[in-house]
């Protein structure tokens, strides 16, 4: 059945797009040689091998529609029409990518699979196929500021009691400023506030261990960006002037971003002048002759770092955490090994694992 006409105007303007794309996303989709090694490296298509979580076969999707609205022979026989039922099927490849990006690492010419997925997406959220639970997400950060929905009254209250539970429990009288000008702007995304505090806590004990002059914005404390996934580029970019009015208003050199990575992908992308990762700002203190938590000097054994697949894969971080636990540990101290892609070391240890219990259980 062909689309339906309401369709026909957003897939107009995605077209009159294409000439927009980036560079590298245009090259990437002319020089697939469907070698199949992202295929093997796909833990998605490893746990459920059907064609169409073949990431090189999903990319074909977009290869396919890029080609028929730019190249001449395709403008003489006619650009390609979409259907509502390739339409669905769009939002359920795409969809199921998680663009972890193991695949760029695998691939000989370097295909980064969660840009294809991301501007694919991006159509979709043109044609309205953006899964529901995203569009409140951000629905709900638009009208509040965070995906919590949180007010700042909440953040206050959250905030003291994170306080009153350092003390209690280390001994130690840590504040987080809030509002107030400073060098340091950190923002944590709001789930660390109110669903995991911990996270937030060892980071507020870390900026009082190294004495940096920090705060927190109460109009911009979720550095969580939805827009990356959605393919939401004008979303993306609200989220982001968030922060970049925060960093102007508060006076601050230096944005902190204290996600697990990607929310500081986005921030590198829209504020290009104001970023620092928690994890660089910690390599450098420590690089400095920093304070170390006592237990960790002169630890034996050996240590293995099964690292986040954006900070690792995306900012390239591996030797800095590797200087960074040996930096803590000592000369003598743990052994790190420190893995560019643990995925399918992971992998095997959950079944030697599933083995282990099997075999209990007969």
């Amino acid at each position: 059945m062909p689309v339906k006409m309401n369709h026909k105007d957003e897939i107009l303007t995605a077209t009159r797009e294409l000439s927009n794309w980036p560079r590298t996303l245009r090259i990437y989709l002319e020089i697939c040689a469907h070698c199949g090694n992202c295929k093997d490296a796909c833990h998605v298509y490893r746990a459920s091998p059907d064609k169409r979580r073949n990431p090189a076969w999903r990319a074909g999707r977009l290869s396919s529609f890029y080609k028929s609205q730019t190249s001449p022979l395709h403008r003489l026989l006619g650009r390609k029409q979409f259907t509502d039922q390739e339409i669905d099927q769009w939002a359920r490849d795409f969809y199921e990518c998680t663009a972890c990006r193991r695949c760029a690492q695998y691939c000989p010419f370097g295909i980064d699979n969660s840009v294809i997925t991301r501007r694919a997406r991006s159509i979709l959220h043109t044609l309205g196929k953006t899964p529901k639970k995203l569009l409140e997400t951000q629905d709900i950060s638009d009208r509040f500021g965070n995906d919590e929905g949180a007010s700042k009254e909440a953040l206050l209250d959250s905030l003291t009691f994170l306080e009153q539970e350092i003390l209690e429990e280390k001994g130690v009288a840590v504040r987080f400023p809030v509002d107030q000008e400073a060098d340091y702007l950190f923002v944590p995304p709001s789930s660390d506030i109110f669903s995991s505090p911990e996270t937030l806590m060892g980071c507020a004990m870390f900026f009082h261990a190294t004495g940096l002059n920090w705060t927190m914005c109460s109009q911009a404390f979720d550095g969580a960006n939805f827009g990356l996934h959605t393919g939401d580029d004008a979303f993306t970019k609200r989220k982001s002037g968030l922060l970049n009015t925060a960093c102007r208003t508060l006076k601050a050199k230096t944005l902190v971003m204290g996600e697990c990575g990607h929310a500081l992908r986005v921030a590198k992308k829209v504020l290009p002048s104001f970023l620092e990762a928690t994890s660089l700002r910690d390599r450098e203190h420590l690089r400095t002759g920093g304070p170390v938590h006592p237990r960790w000097r002169h630890q034996t054994g050996s240590f293995h770092e099964h690292h986040a697949c954006h900070l690792s894969r995306s900012l390239q971080l591996h030797t800095d955490l590797q200087h960074r636990f040996r930096t803590a540990t000592g000369p003598e101290g743990v052994r790190a090994e420190l893995h560019r892609d643990g995925t399918e070391r992971l992998r095997q240890l959950v079944l030697r694992r599933r083995r282990r219990l099997g075999s209990a259980r007969r």
